[in-house]
C-alpha cells in the first residue's frame, strides 16, 4: 500500500497525469501563491527579506483554501487522471482537480494584477454569500430597509439564499465575486456549446446550478446587495461586481510524453445559442415581470429584447483565461527574482 502511494506521488510530480497544465506551469503558479501567502503571514524584516514590498499577502482564509485545493488536485490525480466538476451537478458536492488548479490560476490572476498595479487584492476563497432574487421585490425592500444584518429568522422565511463565491476581490466600490469554470468542448465543431443546461427556475429551485450561480451573481450585482454568513456576522455588503473565467487549453497531459489534444469550452456570444455567454444573458424561469426585466433586459419567457445592452453586458461578464496571461503578469510584476526558478524563465521567454 505504501509503495503504491509512493508510486502515485512521483507519478503525479513527474507529469504522468491528464493536467491541463505543464508540470513547470503547476509549479509557478505554487511557487507564486506559495509566496504570497507567505507575505500574507510574516511582516517587517522577514517580509522584507521575502521581497513582499507593501502591498498585503493572502490572508489566512485563502490560504486554507489553497491548501485544500492542493489536497484536492493531489487526491483527484493519484491515478494518472484528474476530473473536471459537472456543470449540471452542485460544485460545492463534485469538487475535481481540473476545476481545484484553474481556481488557483485564477487567484493568481487577480493577485498578481494586485501586486503590479493596486487592483483589488484577493480576500477570499470559497467564501459565502447571501443572495435576494427577483422573485421578491417586496421582501427586498424589507431586508433593505430594516435587517441590514441576516437572521435566523430571515432564513426560515426564504428570503436570502446562499451564494458560494470561488474568488472573492476587495475592490473600491465593493465586492467582486469570480467564479472559475475548467471544461472541455462538448463537441469538436461547435466548441462552444454547452448542452443540456436547464435554465433555473425561481418558484421551484429546479435548474442547472451553474445558470443559478450566473443568476445570483448578476442579481447581486445590480441589486448591489448582499449579507456575509450568520457566523461571520451577517453584515449587509455592497457588491460591485462579478466576473466569470473559463480556462482555456489545447491539451491534457502534463508532459509532452503523454500529451493529449483536447479543446476548451469557449464562451461564444450573447447571441450564440447554448453557449456560455448566451446561458449568462438568459434570464431564470418564473421570476416578477417588473423585476426580471429591470435586472435581465428579457422578460420571463426569454422571448422579448426588452434591453439589448442589458444583455451584452450580463455576456461580457464571461470572460476567457489562458495559463499564459498568468505567467506574463508573473514577468511584469518581476516575480522572477524572488520565486528564483529557471522553469519560469523558461515559460516566460516561450510565451513573450
Amino acid at each position: 500500500m505504501a509503495h503504491a502511494g509512493t508510486r502515485k506521488t512521483k507519478n503525479f510530480l513527474k507529469g504522468k497525469t491528464n493536467a491541463r497544465y505543464s508540470v513547470t506551469e503547476m509549479a509557478a503558479i505554487f511557487s507564486y501563491l506559495g509566496w504570497e501567502i507567505a507575505c500574507g503571514t510574516l511582516d517587517g524584516d522577514q517580509a522584507n527579506q521575502l521581497g513582499c514590498g507593501d502591498r498585503q499577502g493572502l490572508n489566512a482564509q485563502v490560504a486554507a483554501d489553497f491548501a485544500r485545493k492542493v489536497g484536492t488536485i493531489f487526491t483527484d490525480s493519484l491515478d494518472g487522471k484528474m476530473y473536471e466538476e459537472s456543470p449540471y451537478r452542485d460544485p460545492r458536492f463534485s469538487g475535481k482537480g481540473h476545476g481545484a488548479m484553474f481556481h488557483l490560476e485564477v487567484i493568481a490572476l487577480h493577485q498578481i494584477a494586485y501586486r503590479i498595479s493596486g487592483n483589488e487584492p484577493v480576500v477570499g476563497s470559497d467564501v459565502g454569500r447571501y443572495v435576494v432574487l427577483p422573485d421578491t421585490p417586496t421582501k427586498l425592500n424589507e431586508l433593505k430597509g430594516i435587517n441590514k444584518i441576516i437572521t435566523d429568522k430571515d432564513l426560515a422565511q426564504g428570503k436570502p439564499r446562499i451564494r458560494y463565491v470561488d474568488v472573492l476581490l476587495e475592490g473600491n466600490k465593493g465586492e467582486i465575486w469570480v467564479e472559475a469554470k475548467s471544461y472541455k468542448a462538448q463537441r469538436v465543431k461547435k466548441p462552444h456549446v454547452l448542452l443540456k443546461v436547464k435554465h433555473w427556475d425561481i418558484a421551484s429551485d429546479k435548474g442547472t446550478p451553474m445558470h443559478k450561480q450566473m443568476v445570483f451573481d448578476w442579481t447581486a450585482t445590480l441589486k448591489k446587495l448582499s449579507w456575509k454568513p450568520i457566523k461571520d456576522g451577517g453584515e449587509q455588503v455592497v457588491v460591485a461586481e462579478n466576473r466569470w473565467y473559463f480556462q482555456q487549453f489545447k491539451y491534457e497531459g502534463a508532459t509532452k510524453a503523454n500529451r493529449k489534444k483536447v479543446l476548451s469550452m469557449q464562451v461564444g456570444s450573447a447571441t450564440l445559442k447554448d453557449s456560455p455567454r448566451w446561458h449568462a444573458a438568459t434570464p431564470p424561469k418564473n421570476g416578477e415581470e417588473p423585476e426580471m426585466k429591470a435586472l435581465f433586459g428579457i422578460g420571463p419567457t426569454g422571448s422579448k429584447l426588452i434591453d439589448e445592452d442589458r444583455v451584452k453586458a450580463q455576456a461580457a461578464r464571461v470572460k476567457p483565461l489562458t495559463i499564459s496571461r498568468v505567467i506574463l503578469k508573473m514577468a511584469e510584476a518581476e516575480l522572477l527574482e524572488v520565486l528564483d526558478t529557471d522553469e519560469l524563465n523558461q515559460l516566460i521567454k516561450e510565451y513573450q
